[in-house]
């Protein structure tokens, strides 16, 4: 019924690929370590993988600004932030494919009217007639 542009489902690729990515993530560490399975939080993946960036996150933004804002975001389980991604993705690109869908049905209807407007709308391969001698 409704087509997402290539950008959308580009978009939808790469969040259900960052999604597995943190799925695949939480059932190695279970397998490694054999404790219960849990859901890896962004934040503690960012800190464990990448801890320099995250100071250089943390100096930028300032402590107080970072455990206000930042800290309940990073504190979501990655598999969830990322299936919501997808799912923003998925709805954002339906909405735009249907939004443009509607309006170009509008720009052909309104093409359609103009040629109708005028005496001839054929094109010139229909209006010359050719003879034989």
């Amino acid at each position: 019924m409704f087509r997402m542009s290539k950008l959308s489902i580009s978009f939808c690729i790469f969040f259900a690929l960052l999604t597995l990515a943190a799925l695949g993530h939480d059932v190695f560490i279970w397998q490694r370590d054999g404790n219960v399975f849990t859901l890896a939080d962004l934040g503690g993946i960012f800190k464990r993988y990448a801890p320099e960036a995250f100071n250089v996150v943390v100096e930028m933004v300032g402590a107080d600004t970072f455990n206000m804002i930042l800290t309940p975001l990073l504190a979501q389980t990655a598999v969830y932030v990322g299936l919501a991604l997808l799912l923003i993705s998925v709805v954002i690109g339906l909405a735009v494919s249907g939004i443009s869908r509607l309006v170009g049905k509008e720009d052909q209807m309104s093409k359609l009217r103009k040629q109708a407007e005028k005496k001839d709308f054929r094109s010139y391969k229909d209006r010359v007639k050719y003879k034989r001698h």
